[in-house]
């Protein structure tokens, strides 16, 4: 899809990559969008055209910073999970099905 050597041929010496090119790489970004699974399929998209085949240098770097901001995202919601998380089954844990915090009948 971003093969090194289809654009240089297309737009001559150097693969310069068009408008509609980052434009298709974008629209990737969408795919993130669908519940569950949509951010495993953008992230095996995005590791397809990182390291496989002969991608535009200028789109590897692109996506290999994508990549990196994928993970500090993914490190960030894995920590604040993992510290909200017994709050709410603290909160939870009274048995009657609401929430403990606003259970006022002590």
């Amino acid at each position: 899809m971003f093969d090194n050597e289809k654009l240089a041929q297309k737009n001559g010496t150097s693969a310069t990559i068009r408008m509609s090119d980052w434009f298709k790489l974008s629209l990737l970004s969408l795919i993130a969008c669908i519940p569950f699974i949509g951010f495993i399929i953008y992230l095996i998209l995005i590791l397809k055209i990182a390291f496989g085949g002969n991608t535009a240098p200028s789109m590897k770097n692109f996506i290999l910073l994508q990549l990196i901001i994928s993970a500090i995202v993914l490190l960030i919601a894995a920590l604040v999970l993992a510290f909200c998380m017994p709050t709410l089954i603290n909160a939870f844990d009274s048995g009657s099905g609401s929430l403990a915090v606003l259970n006022m009948s002590a």
